[in-house]
């Protein structure tokens, strides 16, 4: 477990990291990493107009990092806001390519996860993906995959 100033350090890290790294990769949105309130962060993707939507999480403390596929993430964001973010398929991939590597270098084991893929985030907070009728959804062919950083320059 990571002690409270310790944790405060690496959230701090974290943000400073995202902030040059990873914050202007779409050009109509910008990347931020929530405030450490508690050992679980969210990595959003905040609109102009206010629209948020969460791309992952970070659970500093258990050294993990989960990040959303684009399918998982527009899904989201259609079952809470009633409508579907217009997300270049390109950025968002290289918004992964990237989170990946910043998150790595962290020394954070990073999974991306589909919609319906089991999350640690979920587990840590005792709930599992469901649809709105309570049963359990599958997406195909996308699952959880691990990623590794490249290497090389």
């Amino acid at each position: 477990m990571v002690l409270p100033d310790a944790h405060a350090a690496l959230a701090s890290t974290l943000a400073a990291a995202f902030e040059g790294n990873v914050r202007r990769i779409f050009s109509a949105y910008t990347v931020d990493v929530t405030p450490p309130g508690s050992v679980l962060q969210h990595v959003r993707l905040v609109g102009g107009d206010g629209t948020v939507a969460v791309l992952g999480q970070v659970h500093l403390g258990e050294g993990w990092a989960e990040l959303r596929t684009l399918g998982h993430t527009l899904a989201t964001s259609r079952a809470r806001s009633g409508g579907e973010l217009r997300v270049p398929p390109r950025e968002y991939a290289r918004f992964l390519e990237i989170a990946t590597g910043v998150l790595s270098m962290m020394g954070l084991q990073v999974t991306v996860t589909a919609l319906g893929t089991p999350s640690r985030a979920a587990a840590s907070e005792g709930t599992a993906p469901e649809t709105r009728s309570g049963a359990r959804r599958l997406t195909l062919p996308y699952g959880t995959r691990r990623l590794t950083p490249a290497s090389g320059g």
